[in-house]
C-alpha cells in the first residue's frame, strides 16, 4: 500500500478515537445528547452495586396456579365440574367430582393447554379424580426468564424514576440481576424500593366476622401503623380483590387537606368503570387498600365514586409516599427479589482511588516513555509516540463503548502501559539483528517488522483470549478491567505494526534510507550476553525443588493459619472499611462491636496510621440496610470527639460467595484450556486433535460436576488429564506452555499465601492476566525456536537443547527490556495505586517475576522431553522468511 493512503488511514483513525473521546473531556454539562462518554464506576465515583436473586421459583407457582384457575374456568364452560386449583406434593392439583368426565377433561388440558403436563389421575372413594399437574420443562425455563425480564424492566423503571445518573442494570446468570448505582448516598431508600413487591389490590372489610371465626373466602390482613403493624391489629376481608394494580393508570404522591402524605391513584378506564360499580354496590361499608399484604387504609365508602380516581392514605412521610408512587407506576414484580449481595463505596474513598489511580498511571508512564529512549535511542522516542497513539486509540474505544472506568481498569490501563512497548521491542530487536548482519535500514526494517509480526499477533491473541475468560466469568470492576485489556492490547497492535511502520518508512523516505538510530546509553549487553549462556535446561531440576518446596511451605502456612484466607467475595460475609478522624486501636474497636457478636471479627490496619481500619466478620443477624448505621452508631464511642466514616461496605451471601469462587476458578482452568488449544493448533498445526483434547476435558469437566465432585477437584482431575494427553499426543508446545502457566499460578499462589494476602476477584483477574502475560513471553520464545530448527541443516542437525539455549539467548533482550517495562509499571501501581488495589498490584508484581522466570525455565526446557531436533523440524509447519541480503536472498 502506497505512503499516501497510510497517511490517511492513520489520520482517520486518530482524528475519530480524538472525536469519541471529546465528550468525556468536556463537562457533563457540555456533552451532546446521543454521544457516549467514558462513564466512572462506583469504586472511583462511590455508590452502591447489588445484585438481587429472582424468586423464579415463585413466579413459575404463580403461573401454575393462574392456569389452573384458567382450566377450571374452560372445563366449567365444557360442563366439567372442576374444584381447585389447590397444592398438592410437588405441586398443584385440580379435583374432578364425576369420574366419567376425566378423558374429556384430559383432551382439553391437550388441546387448549398444551405447556401443561397431566399427572397420574388418582381416584377416591367418593368417586372424585385428583389431576395432579405440572409445567413442561421448555414451559418452566420460559416462565423463568419473562419473570426475570420483567423484574428487570420493573426495576429499571423505578431506578429511573428514582433519578439516579447513569444506573446499570443487567441480567447475570444464574436468575441474577446486577444493579450499580453511582454517586448513590441513600442506599436504604433505593433497596426497600427495589424490594418492593408493590403487589396492589382493594379489598371489601367484613366487619360482620367475629373475631376467631374465619368463613370461607375470608383471610386477615395486618393493618399498617406508624412504626410498621399496628401491635398485631388485623382486619379480615374478602380474600378476593374488588380491584387490583393493574386497573391503576397512574399514582402519584400528594397531601390531604390535613397537610397528611398521600398517594394518588388514576384508574385505567376499565378499572374505574369497576372502582365505580364496585363502591356503588357497597355504600357503608368499608374498603381496604392492601399494598403488599398490608392494609394502608380502610375508609367508609360514603357513596358511589365516580371519575376514576382514589387515594391511599397512611402514615407516610413525603418521601416514602413518593416512593410507594414510584412502586405502583412501575407495576408490580412479577417475583420476589432478595439482595444477595451489596457492595458501597464513600464518596471520600473514590475521589482518593482516582487520585492514587491517575499519578500511578502518570508515573508507569514516564518509567516507560525514560526506559525506550535509553534503549533505542531517537527510535525509542519513536516508540514513546506510538504508546501515547496507544492511550489515545484505547480512550477513544472505551468512549465508543460507553464504557465503565473502574479502579481495575485504571490497573488495566497502567498494564497496557507496561505491555504495549512489548510489540515494539519485538520489531526493534528484530530490526537490530538485522543490521548486525549487514542489511541496509531499508532491508532491515522490512525484515523487522515481517519476523515480529507473527509473534505481536500470537502473543496478542492469546491475551485476548485471556480477556474474553475474564469477562465471561467476572463481574463488576473485574468485566472493565477485560474491555480495557482488550481495547489495550488491539490499541497497541494497531500502533505498533500500522503506524510504526508509517514512521520508519517516512524517515527512510526523508533520509534516502542510510540513517537509522536504533541504539541508545543502555545496552544491556553484559547483563544479556551472561544470561545468553546461562544453563538454563540444566537448572530446571532446581527450579522444581525451589518450586516443590514453596508449595510446601505454602501449605503449611495455610494449614497453620486455619487454610487458605478468601476474601469477602469468595467466603460471604460482611466487609467494610472506617475511617476514624483520629488514631485508634484495634483493641478499642472489638470493644464497642463486641454488644452486635460479631462471627469472626477480623481488624486490619489499612493506610499510614491508625485511622483507618478493615474490618471482616460473617453475615450478622442484621438487616443489610441497617447494617451501616448500626456499625456507625457503635465506631462513633471509639474515637473520643471523633466521628467514623464508612468508607466502602459489601454484604455477600454465603450462595454468591461459593459461585463466584467457583467461576473464579472454572475461568483460570478454561483460560489454560483454550491457551492449550490454540497453541497445539498454531504451533503444530494439529487442531483437529487440539479439539478432541477441548472436548474431552470439557466432556471430562462436566462428568465431574454431574458426579458431585467439587470444582476444586475437577479442575486438579482435568489439569492433571490435560498434562496427560498432550503427554500422549506429543502436543510440546502445548504441555510446556501449560506447565509454565501452572508454575505461575502456583508459585504466585503460594506467595501470597505466605504474605497473608486475601484471594478476591482482584487477585484472580490478576492471575488470570498473568497467565496471558507469561504466555506473550513463552510464544516470543517458541517464535524463536520454530525459526531456528528452520535454519537447520537436516542432514546434521544440532541438539535440541543446543537450539533452545541459541533461542533463549536470541530472545533475552526483549524479554529483560518487557519485564522491566512492566514491572516498572507494576511498581508504580503497587506504591501509588491505595489499599483498594494493593492485592491487585502485589500478584502483578510477583506474577510478572514469576512469568518471566516460567518462559525461561519450564516452557522452553521442557521441550527434550518430547523427541530430539528431527522430531521437532518435522513436526512443526514453519513460515518461510527471507532475509534479502546484498547480492540477493540470503
Amino acid at each position: 500500500m502506497k505512503l499516501t493512503y497510510r497517511y490517511a488511514i492513520a489520520a482517520i483513525v486518530m482524528a475519530f478515537a480524538l472525536f469519541l473521546l471529546t465528550p468525556t473531556l468536556l463537562p457533563q454539562s457540555m456533552s451532546v445528547p446521543g454521544t457516549s462518554r467514558i462513564n466512572l464506576g462506583l469504586d472511583l465515583k462511590g455508590g452502591v452495586q447489588l445484585t438481587l436473586g429472582v424468586d423464579t421459583d415463585k413466579a413459575v407457582r404463580s403461573a401454575l396456579v393462574n392456569s389452573g384457575q384458567w382450566l377450571r374456568q374452560k372445563a366449567g364452560e365444557a360442563g366439567i365440574a372442576v374444584i381447585g386449583p389447590r397444592s398438592a406434593a410437588g405441586g398443584q392439583e385440580l379435583v374432578l367430582a364425576r369420574s366419567g368426565q376425566l378423558d374429556a377433561f384430559l383432551a382439553l388440558v391437550h388441546k387448549d393447554a398444551p405447556q401443561v403436563v397431566p399427572g397420574t389421575p388418582l381416584t377416591g372413594a367418593d368417586g372424585t379424580v385428583r389431576v395432579p399437574y405440572a409445567f413442561t420443562p421448555a414451559y418452566v425455563k420460559q416462565t423463568r426468564e419473562l419473570a426475570v425480564d420483567q423484574v428487570l424492566r420493573t426495576i429499571s423503571s423505578r431506578i429511573d424514576q428514582f433519578g439516579v445518573a447513569e444506573p446499570d442494570i443487567r441480567k447475570q446468570q444464574g436468575d441474577r440481576i446486577l444493579i450499580q448505582l453511582p454517586g448513590l448516598t441513600n442506599v436504604n431508600r433505593a433497596v426497600q424500593l427495589i424490594e418492593r413487591a408493590a403487589d396492589l389490590s382493594f379489598h371489601l372489610v367484613r366487619d360482620d366476622v367475629a373475631q376467631g371465626y374465619l368463613p370461607p373466602g375470608v383471610a386477615y390482613y395486618p393493618m399498617q401503623g406508624k412504626e410498621g403493624t399496628q401491635g398485631g391489629m388485623r382486619l379480615a376481608l374478602d380474600a378476593a380483590p374488588l380491584l387490583s394494580g393493574k386497573d391503576v393508570a397512574d399514582a402519584r404522591p400528594g397531601f390531604d387537606d390535613k397537610n397528611r402524605s398521600i398517594v394518588s391513584l388514576s384508574f385505567t378506564p376499565r378499572g374505574a368503570a369497576l372502582f365505580e360499580t364496585a363502591t356503588g354496590e357497597n355504600v357503608g361499608k368499608r374498603l381496604a387498600i392492601v399494598v403488599d399484604g398490608t392494609v394502608h387504609s380502610a375508609p367508609q365508602i360514603q357513596e358511589k365514586i365516580a371519575g376514576g380516581t382514589a387515594s391511599i392514605s397512611g402514615q407516610f412521610t413525603p418521601e416514602e409516599a413518593q416512593d410507594l408512587a414510584i412502586s405502583l407506576r412501575s407495576g408490580s414484580l412479577a417475583a420476589p427479589v432478595h439482595v444477595l449481595e451489596e457492595r458501597t463505596v464513600g464518596p471520600a474513598l473514590g475521589e482518593a482511588s482516582i487520585t492514587s489511580g491517575i499519578l500511578a498511571a502518570l508515573i508507569g508512564t514516564l518509567a516507560v516513555m525514560i526506559i525506550m529512549p535509553l534503549r533505542y535511542g531517537w527510535s525509542g522516542m519513536l516508540a514513546n509516540g506510538m504508546l501515547l497513539c496507544t492511550l489515545t486509540l484505547l480512550m477513544g474505544g472505551m468512549a465508543a463503548l460507553g464504557a465503565t472506568l473502574t479502579l481495575p481498569g485504571i490497573a488495566g490501563v497502567v498494564l497496557t502501559i507496561g505491555m504495549a512497548v512489548d510489540a515494539n521491542v519485538l520489531i526493534f530487536e528484530r530490526i537490530r539483528e538485522e543490521l548486525a548482519l549487514g542489511l541496509r535500514p531499508v532491508q532491515a526494517i522490512r525484515a523487522g517488522f515481517e519476523r515480529a509480526n507473527l509473534s505481536i499477533v500470537d502473543s496478542n491473541l492469546t491475551t485476548i483470549i485471556v480477556a474474553a475468560i475474564l469477562y465471561q466469568f467476572g463481574t463488576g470492576p473485574v468485566r472493565g478491567f477485560a474491555v480495557t485489556l482488550t481495547l489495550g492490547i488491539i490499541a497497541s497492535m494497531f500502533s505498533a505494526i500500522f503506524l510504526c511502520r508509517i514512521a520508519f518508512d517516512t524517515w527512510m523516505k526523508r533520509t534516502d534510507g542510510t540513517r537509522l538510530n536504533m541504539h541508545g546509553p543502555m545496552e544491556l549487553r553484559a547483563l544479556s550476553g551472561y544470561l545468553s549462556h546461562f544453563p538454563f535446561l540444566k537448572r530446571v531440576k532446581h527450579v522444581g525443588a525451589l518450586t516443590a518446596l514453596l508449595v510446601v511451605l505454602a501449605i503449611s502456612v495455610g494449614v497453620w493459619r486455619g487454610g487458605i484466607q478468601y476474601g469477602v467475595d469468595f467466603s460471604g460475609g460482611v466487609a467494610t472499611q472506617v475511617r476514624f478522624e483520629h488514631p485508634v486501636s484495634d483493641k478499642a474497636i472489638a470493644e464497642a462491636l463486641a454488644p452486635l457478636h460479631l462471627e469472626g471479627l477480623l481488624t486490619q490496619q489499612y493506610g499510614d496510621d491508625d485511622s483507618v481500619w478493615l474490618l471482616r466478620f460473617g453475615m450478622p443477624d442484621i438487616p443489610a440496610q441497617q447494617l451501616g448505621e448500626t456499625l456507625l452508631r457503635h465506631l462513633d464511642t471509639v474515637d473520643n470527639g471523633g466521628a467514623a466514616t464508612l468508607d466502602r461496605l459489601e454484604t455477600v451471601g454465603p450462595k454468591v460467595g461459593d459461585d463466584l469462587r467457583s467461576s473464579a476458578l472454572e475461568a483460570i482452568y478454561y483460560a489454560l484450556l483454550l491457551i492449550t488449544v490454540y497453541i497445539s493448533g498454531r504451533f503444530e498445526q494439529r487442531w483437529g486433535t487440539a479439539a478432541l483434547l477441548a472436548a474431552a476435558l470439557t466432556g471430562t469437566m462436566l462428568t465431574l460436576q454431574w458426579a458431585g465432585v467439587p470444582t476444586e477437584g475437577r479442575i486438579l482431575a482435568a489439569l492433571g488429564l490435560t498434562l496427560f494427553l498432550c503427554w500422549r499426543f506429543r502436543l510440546s508446545f502445548a504441555a510446556g506452555a501449560m506447565a509454565s502457566l501452572i508454575f505461575d499460578v502456583t508459585t504466585t499462589t503460594s506467595l501470597l499465601v505466605i504474605l497473608g494476602q486475601e484471594i478476591d476477584l482482584n487477585i484472580v483477574a490478576a492471575l488470570l492476566t498473568i497467565i496471558g502475560y507469561s504466555l506473550n513471553d513463552t510464544i516470543v520464545i517458541y517464535d524463536r525456536i520454530r525459526e531456528t530448527l528452520r535454519r537447520e541443516n537436516p542432514e546434521s542437525p544440532r541438539p535440541l537443547p543446543e537450539i533452545i539455549q541459541e533461542a533463549l539467548g536470541d530472545t533475552m533482550s526483549r524479554t529483560l527490556l518487557t519485564a522491566g517495562t512492566t514491572l516498572a509499571a507494576a511498581l508504580a501501581l503497587f506504591l501509588l495505586g491505595g489499599p483498594v488495589i494493593y492485592g491487585f498490584a502485589l500478584t502483578m508484581l510477583i506474577g510478572v517475576f514469576m512469568g518471566t522466570l516460567s518462559s525461561l525455565f519450564v516452557a522452553a526446557p521442557m521441550l527434550p522431553l518430547f523427541g530430539d531436533t528431527a522430531d521437532f523440524k518435522s513436526a512443526v509447519t514453519l513460515e518461510v522468511f527471507e532475509r534479502p541480503g546484498a547480492n540477493g536472498v540470503v
